[in-house]
């Protein structure tokens, strides 16, 4: 896909998975947080030549700012879930758990893989934001935003998902 498709299918994209009232996703990329901004902006930098960066792409001193609000997913070899390998200090607090080594399907739940899975078939960086839901402690739903960035060690097919979320 080209940048200009990317840009023209974005609304009807973010229509097809967003979840009313609690889950949107926005493939227009139109961030509230200069933070997530920042790391989706890293990510473009390290695109090279059309291809997909890779986890190794990126150094420890450059992803300093975003500590404790970062996680990766590592597809699963059947490529029909992901599974968390690293979930920020700042996520399991507000979550209230941590998630690390259970899939996306059983910590976000069915629809929100749907979009994951979408991702790995057609990857680009998407910005999803609403309330957190899953929260097992606590009822209260607290805003969220998050930028999903899709790897690849080959730099085609993608093997994990990284990104931040603000809560």
């Amino acid at each position: 896909m080209n940048q200009q498709t990317l840009e023209a299918d974005a609304p009807a994209l973010s229509d097809r998975f967003t979840i009313e009232p609690w889950y949107h996703v926005d493939f227009g990329l139109a961030f509230r947080d200069q933070s997530l901004a920042d790391l989706h902006r890293l990510w473009q930098q390290k695109c090279r030549a059309g291809r997909l960066p890779a986890r190794k792409d990126f150094d420890f001193a450059e992803l300093k700012p975003f500590f404790g609000r970062v996680f990766i997913c590592q597809v699963n070899e059947e490529r029909t879930d992901l599974t968390f390998s690293l979930i920020g200090t700042e996520i399991v607090d507000h979550m209230g758990a941590d998630s690390t080594r259970k899939t996306v399907s059983q910590v976000m739940g069915r629809d929100v893989l749907r979009l994951d899975l979408h991702l790995l078939a057609y990857p680009r960086a998407v910005r999803e934001y609403g309330f957190v839901g899953w929260r097992e402690r606590e009822r209260e739903h607290k805003p969220f935003e998050t930028v999903v960035l899709p790897l690849a060690d080959d730099g085609v097919t993608v093997d994990r998902l990284f990104g931040s979320i603000i809560m």
